[in-house]
């Protein structure tokens, strides 16, 4: 498992989300780096089963600012997270 959070930050990650378009019920923190800390999106079923979603999206939080990264970028940014 991941990082457990505050609901008030996995809410607002998730509205934030939603609001770009980003159908999401799961927020994990997956890193911390010097441009703000890192959070995966998921979609998961009743059962806690992840649904599949293509390419991964990923919101960065940074002091109080939110960026969504998707697609592509957001490949290469896991990736790049997993050699660091």
């Amino acid at each position: 498992g991941g990082i457990v959070m505050n609901m008030d930050i996995t809410n607002t990650i998730l509205d934030f989300a939603y609001q770009n378009g980003v159908g999401a019920n799961e927020v994990e923190k997956i890193a911390s780096t010097k441009d703000g800390d890192v959070f995966a999106l998921s979609l998961v079923d009743a059962n806690g089963f992840p649904l599949p979603v293509g390419l991964p999206n990923i919101v960065i939080l940074k002091e109080d600012k939110l960026t969504l990264v998707s697609g592509s970028e957001a490949l290469d940014l896991i990736e790049r997270l997993e050699n660091e």
